[in-house]
């Protein structure tokens, strides 16, 4: 079977699906990226206002990330932004997002990961919680 397609060589993860409550952060689901060698993080949030940042880490600790270096992110995500996306060309080997913004701002992203290590990739990723 020829694997050429776009969905045999892409996996989609949850990123965060959230309300946020008075500014504090709140960090998303962990994603392995063991196995792929692309990621999107394709961002959305009922209002504008809300911030994204992209972190990674070597560990599932949680004590063990940190952003993301601007050189290792393609495009940004602004808070006057209600949508939007920003590639990951890191090398850690977990990833998540953080979302901070008002009370009650709901804000959902999601990873697609392509350029899988086997084929055909699979349709969705397991979320890793963090230890």
């Amino acid at each position: 079977m020829r694997m050429t397609d776009i969905r045999s060589a892409t996996t989609v993860a949850q990123g965060i699906v959230a309300t946020l409550a008075d500014g504090n952060p709140l960090a998303g689901n962990i994603v392995d990226m063991a196995d792929y060698g692309h990621a999107v993080l394709v961002t959305g949030a009922g209002t504008a206002g809300v911030t994204f940042e992209v972190q990674e880490s070597d560990t599932k600790a949680d004590a063990d990330f940190a952003a993301v270096a601007a050189d290792e992110l393609l495009g940004s995500i602004t808070a006057s932004d209600a949508t939007g996306s920003v590639g990951y060309v890191g090398y850690k080997r977990y990833v998540r997002v953080v979302a901070t913004g008002a009370a009650d701002a709901v804000v959902s992203a999601a990873w697609v990961l392509q350029a899988p290590r086997y084929m055909p990739a699979a349709v969705s990723a397991q979320d890793i919680a963090a230890e």
